[in-house]
Formats: C-alpha cells, sequence, structure tokens
C-alpha cells in the first residue's frame, strides 16, 4: 500500500544522553507509524486504525482546528523535562508532556497519547530487553527482535546491569555483565541473545528493579542508520514480566 499524506504527527522529547525521542504519524489514509528509542521497547512500531478510530481522530483534529486564534496556545515548556508536540492540518500544540492541553485540543492529544502507548505492542522492527521469571523470583534477561522485519542493530562494546532496589530505593543488589554479541547491522525476526552472566536478583518488599543496556545503537526511523537508544526495564513497566 502506497502511503498517503501525513494526517497527524506527534511527537514527545526528553534531553538525555542520549536524547529519548519518540512519535507517531497517521496519514490519512490510517496508518500509523511509530518510533521509541527509550524503554524495555525500541525500534520501529505501526498497524492500521479501525475505522472509529480514525473517525475519532479526524473529529478531534476538526474540532481544534476550528479554534479561535490564541485558543491553542500554551506556555512554552519549561525546565529540563519531557515535552510534547502536535502538528495537523491547522494545529500546533507544544506542551510538557503530560501536562493538561488547551480544552480544544484536549481529545486530540488524549487520544494521541493513547495510540502512542498501545503502538508499542505492534513491533514492525523492534529490539527488546526481555526479562523472565516472576515478579516474586529472580530471573534472566535477554535482548530479542520483534516483529517482521529486519532491524540494524549495534551493539559493539555495549554492557548491562541488574539492580535491585529497597523501599527507600537504596540499591541492595547488583550484577553487571558485557554484551558478548557483536554485531554491526540487520538482525531478521526471531533473534535473540541471553545477556549471559546478568543475574536479575529477587525483589524486596516494597522495592522494585531495574535492567539497563547501555550501548546499544537501533535504526528506529527505517533509515538504515542506527542511532544510540536507552534500554530500560523496570518491574511492573507493561504488567507482565513473563
Amino acid at each position: 500500500m502506497d502511503p498517503g499524506a501525513t494526517m497527524i504527527r506527534f511527537t514527545r522529547t526528553e534531553p538525555g544522553r542520549p536524547p529519548r525521542t519518540a512519535g507517531l504519524e497517521v496519514d490519512d489514509a490510517g496508518e500509523v507509524v511509530g518510533w521509541e528509542t527509550a524503554g524495555d521497547r525500541v525500534g520501529r512500531f505501526g498497524r492500521t486504525l479501525l475505522a472509529d478510530e480514525l473517525e475519532a481522530l479526524r473529529g478531534a483534529v476538526e474540532t481544534a482546528a476550528a479554534a479561535a486564534p490564541g485558543d491553542l496556545e500554551v506556555a512554552a515548556p519549561g525546565g529540563a523535562g519531557a515535552s510534547e508536540q502536535v502538528n495537523a492540518d491547522g494545529v500546533g500544540v507544544f506542551l510538557d508532556a503530560g501536562a493538561e492541553p488547551p480544552a480544544l485540543a484536549a481529545d486530540l492529544v488524549a487520544l494521541l497519547r493513547e495510540l502512542h502507548v498501545d503502538l508499542l505492542g505492534h513491533p514492525v522492527a523492534a529490539l527488546e530487553l526481555h526479562v523472565s521469571g516472576s515478579p516474586t523470583d529472580p530471573g534472566t534477561a535477554a535482548l530479542r527482535h520483534l516483529g517482521e522485519e529486519a532491524l540494524v542493530v549495534r551493539t559493539g562494546g555495549a554492557s548491562a546491569r541488574a539492580s535491585v532496589f529497597d523501599a527507600g530505593s537504596a540499591v541492595v543488589d547488583q550484577s553487571a555483565t558485557t554484551v558478548e554479541v557483536d554485531v554491526d547491522g540487520p538482525v531478521d525476526p526471531g533473534w535473540t541473545h541471553p545477556l549471559s552472566g546478568l543475574e536479575v536478583g529477587a525483589p524486596v518488599a516494597g522495592g522494585f528493579r531495574t535492567v539497563k543496556v547501555d550501548g546499544v545503537a537501533v535504526d528506529v526511523d527505517g533509515s538504515g542508520v542506527p542511532r544510540p537508544v536507552e534500554l530500560v526495564w523496570m518491574d511492573g513497566d507493561d504488567g507482565d514480566d513473563d
């Protein structure tokens, strides 16, 4: 299917090293493509909107576009936190991530935020930091490809660290290892690499666990050029740690 004209573009940006960026584009036929550079899944995502979803988005754009001059203006995001931007036909909104949008753009921003989260369940070519084991037991970690398209990945010099925190966010256990596989090119669907030597300790009461992988680059936009990503897993990220 030939892509249609972009109807809506939604982006989220957070300063950092590397910067965290994510977003999505919806074309006028209802095809959605998205990207993510931070989290337990990074890469490219996409799906086709259902008819009622597309109708709701179009209606929300029309409502926002009917605003009088100045009605969509919001204060420029402050501090060093994440910001969100929406661009559509006759609509432009820029605000702090998660902040309340202008009233006439509220439905549009809410729909796009929900769609952004939903897309993570529809990988096209993504790299996942997967942690197995139940939420109450020690686990193991692996990098694995999700989706049906090959993904360009670079892992040279990458490292991984698993941490257990108590209820006061103090580190009570930690394990680190290097990512032994040296990839610099496309990996195919089904590719997986266990993070050997990394021990994900059992959680403590009231605490939480994290696993982070540094030094990996992924082609998140389909250009063929990998860019630095931040792979991070935390207990309860998606409600399913199996």
